[in-house]
């Protein structure tokens, strides 16, 4: 049975929405890479410090923002296999430990 958007929306709220504004974030130093590239877009060749200065920022922001969405969302769907098991109380204590509720 495939759950319905509206739930998995519910369930991933704090994850999508943290997603979503980092996603724009991102895209704002795509903006200025573009700005700070110029005639040189699309050519091949050494960039210049600043342009590999914000390369690896980049690259750093992108995988934050990814181990950001994948904590989050591990938790937010191990919260909901809690509140939606038959018996919560069966599970294994290592397992409900790891559960940190804000």
């Amino acid at each position: 049975m495939r759950p319905n958007n509206q739930v998995v929306d519910s369930i991933l709220s704090e994850a999508k929405r943290n997603f979503e504004q980092s996603k724009i974030e991102i895209q704002d130093l795509l903006e200025i890479h573009v700005e700070m590239e110029g005639e040189q877009s699309g050519k091949r060749g050494r960039r210049s410090a600043q342009l590999q200065v914000l390369h690896r920022a980049a690259i750093i922001m992108i995988t934050a923002c990814w181990e950001a969405y994948l904590e989050i969302l591990f938790r937010e769907a191990f919260k909901y296999l809690l509140d939606h098991s038959d018996n919560p109380q069966g599970m294994p204590r290592a397992m409900k430990n790891m559960l940190v509720i804000k």
